[in-house]
């Protein structure tokens, strides 16, 4: 087998990384693109909803605090992630 087609059956090989059930979280961080975008795809569905988000008002700043933190907390978890996509991608 040439050196080119062992190359190419290896990056397939890593990409099927997705289907082993591994579970991404804040404890397991994603180091393959299929994990990252599970990863990515978790933090979206954190996403506060639309109607949370057009119920806040002034007034209540309690909540629009809890909002702002969450989603702050979302948007570090995303870079986090975003940063271990040059990882994943550096070939060995």
């Amino acid at each position: 087998m040439s050196e080119r087609s062992d190359t190419s059956k290896n990056k397939r090989a890593r990409g099927d990384d997705a289907d082993d059930n591994t579970i991404v979280d804040d404890t397991n961080p994603p180091l393959t693109l299929p994990l990252i975008k599970a990863r990515i795809k978790q933090l979206v569905a954190r996403i506060p909803s639309k109607d949370e988000t057009a119920a806040l008002t002034v007034e209540d700043l309690p909540a629009m605090e809890n909002w702002c933190r969450t989603v702050r907390k979302i948007l570090r978890q995303y870079t986090l992630c975003l940063n271990f996509v040059p990882i994943a991608n550096y070939q060995w």
